[in-house]
């Protein structure tokens, strides 16, 4: 049912939601991913509750990192070196994850996060003089290029660059063939 919050809330496709959080961590809210073993990489400012750490998990499991952290967190594996602020409920809440992710999701469609890509080449070749034009395809189609580019963007960090294109392809076939519980 939360997969389908996210969905309506943020009008985009349920499956595309159970198709994302398949790929990403197999359905698992604790899953901990994208293993750093640099203390840089782990800590951001004054944020350190990553690095070097033992983590409890929701249901009494534990998650631990010797010397190295997890960046990436929740069903939809948020990547929460960047996205700092969002801890520890992005491990501990399957609702926050959704939300977060979705609300990711629809100001990606929506153009807000342009600007992000504005400088990037060969990537923004795909939105050169298209942001209007991606921000009323997004508005009028479910399934158009914002939707498979903000999914890809948020694996790669970028607008259809090869890991974007592998990534997107990945969550197009878990769509097609729903490899989830029913």
């Amino acid at each position: 049912m939360i997969m389908r919050w996210a969905a309506c809330k943020y009008g985009i496709d349920e499956n595309v939601v159970r198709a994302q959080g398949w790929i990403e961590s197999g359905w698992l809210q604790g899953a901990a991913g994208d293993t750093r073993s640099s203390q840089a990489q782990c800590v951001q400012g004054s944020f350190t509750a990553l690095w070097n750490t033992t983590i409890s998990e929701p249901g009494g499991s534990t998650v631990s990192c010797p010397n190295c952290c997890y960046q990436s967190w929740s069903l939809w594996q948020t990547k929460v070196y960047y996205e700092w602020m969002t801890w520890p409920q992005i491990m501990q809440s399957t609702a926050f994850g959704a939300d977060y992710r979705y609300a990711d999701q629809r100001a990606c469609m929506d153009g807000a996060l342009y600007h992000l890509l504005r400088e990037r080449r060969p990537a923004t070749e795909h939105l050169r003089g298209r942001h209007s034009q991606l921000q009323e395809q997004s508005r009028r189609y479910e399934h158009g290029p914002g939707v498979w580019g903000c999914i890809g963007m948020h694996f790669s960090g970028t607008w259809y660059d090869s890991g974007a294109q592998t990534y997107i392809g990945q969550a197009q076939n878990a769509m097609l063939t729903e490899p989830w519980p029913h």
